[in-house]
């Protein structure tokens, strides 16, 4: 009901349904070849419906990853205790 409706829009938010991991945020073709990385932060995901989603990808502990460019794009991402990837999206370009 009201549950299951937050659910499914937290899944149509994050387009969990459908995609796969990535061994890296290289592997996803996402992240432009001359981007460098000047500062990563890892944070708990509070959502626990978008973490349940996460979990049905693949099991385990997720983060969500902020990794600052030098001079270029911000790319955020969900990362797995394992290393692999999802979700990788460039945010912001700062110039």
């Amino acid at each position: 009901t009201r549950i299951r409706e937050r659910l499914e829009q937290a899944t149509r938010q994050v387009g969990v349904r459908g995609m796969k991991t990535y061994k890296s945020i290289w592997d996803s073709g996402q992240v432009p070849v001359d981007w460098q990385s000047a500062h990563i932060e890892k944070v708990t995901i509070k959502n626990r419906l978008l973490l349940a989603e996460l979990r049905k990808i693949k099991a385990g502990k997720w983060k969500k990853v902020y990794n600052i460019g030098i001079d270029g794009p911000e790319i955020h991402y969900f990362e797995h205790e394992t290393g692999e990837v999802f979700n990788v999206k460039i945010k912001r370009i700062i110039y």
